[in-house]
């Protein structure tokens, strides 16, 4: 889905685009390739500054220089941030600082998106227990935090409801990380029209894509993160020694099935909104 395009954000140094969702959805993979466009310039690492009260509250003097140093007249800034579209107070916030900023989805199978947040978590020492566990410990209202909210995060058509109510000016496209793998510059193509920039001399290449790593000892990297700090060099060392190379777990049948059914009506609500084709992930549009 894409609306017409609006007006930039005038001030300087300021994005003129947020990926804002969602989390585990090939963000990350989609920063890499606008940053090969000549004229995009992006931050590698989330800033959280919509998402996050105290970063908010450094106000936008202090957003403005973390993006410095990618500010160029003849480049469009962008900001990636996952937590922009699933934290509430985000988007009165970003309309009120960017008006008629430019806003990008980028989506994936809820199901699949739900079980990589998770094992995400796990690598990480986050979780220790079952998917199915955590699964009921967010259907009991007993999730730990935000980041462990796998089956709410995964009911995208909630936070694009919210953005359409918060921030009506700004233009937003919708493009899901499925088709993006299968035909990559007709994804990019129109994606490079939503934000005004051209194609021309544009290279398509293929991304690298970071190999699968199983968790191993999730006690253990919860233990090295409460020790040493979370991200700190030390957590990050044990949360290598901690992991294996190589794909992690398959889904189980049984917990697909639990999923499938908690994001079927929100999933046929998103294909309803954007009339498009999500059969795919359980879900037909008009």
């Amino acid at each position: 889905m894409t609306e017409a395009t609006g007006p930039r954000p005038a001030a300087a140094g300021l994005p003129g685009f947020l990926i804002v969702g969602a989390m585990k959805s090939g963000s990350s993979t989609l920063v890499e390739l606008l940053n090969r466009h000549d004229d995009v310039s992006l931050p590698s690492r989330e800033l959280y500054f919509f998402s996050d009260d105290e970063t908010f509250a450094r106000g936008v003097g202090w957003y403005r220089e973390r993006l410095a140093d990618l500010s160029a007249p003849a480049k469009l800034l962008g900001e990636k941030c996952v937590s922009y579209g699933f934290i509430a107070e985000a988007a009165p916030r970003i309309a009120r600082t960017l008006p008629g900023v430019k806003l990008v989805w980028i989506l994936r199978d809820p199901v699949q998106r739900s079980y990589s947040n998770y094992m995400h978590n796990r690598r990480n020492g986050f979780e220790t227990g079952s998917f199915r566990a955590a699964l009921e410990r967010e259907a009991a209202g007993r999730a730990r935090g935000v980041y462990t909210r796998y089956v709410a995060r995964s009911r995208y058509v909630d936070e694009i409801r919210r953005f359409r109510a918060e921030a009506p000016d700004s233009p937003v496209h919708v493009l899901l990380f499925e088709e993006l793998l299968r035909r990559p510059r007709e994804v990019l193509g129109e994606l490079f029209r939503f934000l005004d920039v051209g194609m021309a001399g544009y290279e398509c290449r293929p991304v690298h894509r970071n190999s699968g790593r199983a968790p191993r000892f999730p006690l253990v990297v919860r233990w090295a993160g409460a020790c040493f700090g979370l991200g700190s060099p030390m957590h990050r060392r044990v949360r290598a020694l901690c992991t294996k190379a190589g794909p992690y777990p398959r889904l189980s049948e049984a917990d697909e099935s639990y999923l499938r059914a908690a994001l079927r009506k929100p999933t046929a609500e998103l294909a309803a909104l954007l009339g498009r084709d999500l059969s795919a992930w359980g879900a037909r549009g008009p």
